[in-house]
């Protein structure tokens, strides 16, 4: 917002493809209209998660729930449960105090 005419820096984070049968879980629709469609629905190690994108920065997200399990091939719902992080905070006001005087650090 403060970086004036300077352009967005955009940046792509590609993921393995998610099954059908998890990016249409109740639960996960209902996280993503929570969070106006700004979310990352991924899977590892036979779980399958939801992050709201809009708060944290990758790949430390403060709200990323555990949505479902993958059992005999089969993917399951399981009760919600936020396993987001903070990262390294040291690390991350480090950035936010280079960002804060104008300088063009890398995310």
């Amino acid at each position: 917002m403060l970086d004036g005419d300077q352009p967005i820096r955009w940046e792509r984070f590609n993921a393995p493809p998610v099954p059908e049968s998890v990016r249409t879980l109740p639960t996960v629709q209902q996280l993503a209209r929570f969070a106006h469609g700004f979310v990352k629905v991924h899977t590892r190690d036979g779980r399958a998660w939801v992050t709201d994108l809009r708060m944290g920065q990758e790949p430390n997200y403060s709200f990323s729930f555990v949505v479902a399990q993958e059992q005999c091939g089969v993917w399951r719902p399981v009760v919600p449960r936020n396993e987001g992080s903070r990262g390294d905070v040291r690390r991350g006001l480090a950035w936010i105090w280079e960002r804060m005087w104008g300088r063009d650090v890398a995310p």
